[in-house]
């Protein structure tokens, strides 16, 4: 008996069969074809998940699937017609169209605060209800559309039902995360109604695959399948997360910050956003940026010169190096000022400044970004008994121990790769009643401590960082 649990990332197509009684996990994974991974192809990220599904079960004929379990990303729209076919690309979380529209509705305090308490969200870009607000402004007829997310895309694809889980539906900007429905006020602003919408149901609801889906994912016919969840709070599932007073720290190619809560916790400075869990009766309390290992990438591709290696990057960088300051808002501000209006760069160049010196800085940069959001979390939240740190940081033992140090916070890394497809599978698990993914422990590594000379040089330089933050509000 195995959960395939399939997840459509940013950049990728995961598979994954996952044993729940052995642990035993199996994965395939397919890079999208060269595409624009802000305004996506829906149709190509479904064929790939589908293709990487057919691939990983073909490889192995004698794994029965007993449920398939999908993940994808949070804050995703596009508009479909009457027969469910796209009439628009996919607008990734990363696209920013929406900006000056959000950007308006911050000048008006009164409306953040309703919108913030109503959705747990800012009035940002990255949010779907901007995305469509902008649509709409281009001639788009939101009222003849079907809307929905690329989760809700691929979950149709595969059952034919127009649904999308609670959770993923609290990352829209459209949903009132208290009663967990469509706020009739959103709509109507949008002259929509929850008809254009997809249906709101929990994470254990489940359709039969179809015959097509079937032929498509290499799976039995009438096979359970599961609403497509979050990737960020798939996270939080398969990094252990659910339990009291974890918090979760993925720095990928955006950084995360997350702590489950019983209850919505919302910050008065409207700096965190809150949303629901999947598998549990809770909300995701949460900071997130848009600069992690995207602005290494920036910066090393256009730059330094070809061939430089991210181990060379780093290989000179020291606690005491003279850096300059790096504001990371190369693609926007998410958490803490939610400015998607905000550009990144550097700021207090020196002559003796080299190459190696920036790269410092944007190592910093990152880091300091999420310290901020972190500062802005514990406002809300208790202080988490441990941080368990995830992503493609871990590959880096100079840029792990500078979150450390710049946190001021023992880190304790998930040997877990694959914690969102894992937190997909464990929801799998739970659903077959062979377990529950709250208790679930990942393989941990050993903590990385901060050191203390460096806690104090990097309090130093967050200093400079944050007066830099508001000068270039």
């Amino acid at each position: 008996m195995y959960v395939l649990a399939l997840e459509a990332s940013t950049s990728s197509a995961k598979a994954m069969l996952y044993q729940p009684e052995t642990g035993e996990t199996l994965i395939n994974m397919k890079s999208y074809p060269p595409m624009n991974t802000v305004e996506q192809d829906p149709n190509i990220v479904y064929n790939t998940l589908c293709e990487s599904s057919r691939e990983l079960i073909a490889a192995h004929p004698d794994k029965e699937v007993s449920v398939v379990s999908l993940g994808g990303t949070w804050h995703s729209v596009l508009l479909c017609d009457d027969e469910f076919w796209p009439t628009t690309p996919c607008y990734a979380w990363n696209y920013t169209g929406a900006s000056a529209l959000a950007q308006g509705a911050r000048t008006n305090p009164d409306y953040i605060s309703h919108y913030y308490n109503l959705t747990g969200g800012i009035p940002n870009a990255s949010y779907p209800y901007f995305k469509l607000q902008l649509l709409a402004s281009r001639g788009h007829r939101l009222w003849e559309s079907r809307i929905m997310g690329q989760g809700s895309f691929i979950f149709y694809r595969l059952t034919g039902e127009y649904v999308s889980s609670e959770s993923m539906v609290s990352g829209s900007g459209l949903m009132d995360i208290t009663t967990k429905k469509y706020d009739p006020g959103h709509l109507n602003d949008l002259s929509i109604s929850e008809a254009n919408l997809p249906r709101v149901v929990k994470w254990d609801y489940s359709a039969p695959l179809t015959e097509r889906g079937a032929e498509r994912l290499g799976v039995a016919a009438g096979t359970p399948v599961l609403p497509a969840e979050p990737d960020g709070a798939l996270n939080q599932v398969g990094s252990g997360g659910l339990r009291p007073n974890i918090m979760t720290m993925s720095v990928g190619t955006s950084g995360a910050l997350r702590l489950s809560a019983p209850s919505p916790r919302l910050d008065p400075g409207h700096s965190v956003w809150c949303y629901l869990t999947p598998g549990e009766d809770a909300w995701l309390s949460g900071a997130a940026t848009s600069g992690a290992t995207s602005v290494l990438d920036w910066y090393r591709e256009n730059h330094l010169p070809p061939n430089i290696s991210y181990a060379e990057m780093e290989k000179n960088v020291t606690p005491d190096m003279d850096t300059p300051v790096f504001l990371p808002f190369v693609f926007g501000e998410r958490s803490p000022g939610w400015g998607d209006h905000r550009r990144g760069g550097f700021i207090g160049l020196k002559p003796h400044h080299t190459w190696e010196h920036m790269s410092g800085a944007v190592l910093e940069g990152a880091l300091f970004n999420l310290k901020h959001a972190y500062q802005a979390l514990m406002r809300v939240n208790d202080e988490p008994e441990m941080i368990v740190l995830s992503g493609g940081i871990l590959n880096s033992a100079v840029w792990t121990q500078m979150a450390a140090d710049i946190l001021g916070r023992t880190l304790t890394p998930c040997a877990e790769k694959q914690n969102s497809l894992l937190g997909a599978a464990l929801l799998g698990m739970q659903y077959l009643g062979l377990g529950k993914a709250v208790e679930y422990t990942p393989p941990l590594l050993d903590p990385v401590a901060p050191n203390t000379d460096s806690v104090r040089i990097y309090l130093e330089k967050f200093g400079r960082y944050l007066d830099a933050y508001k000068t270039e509000a």
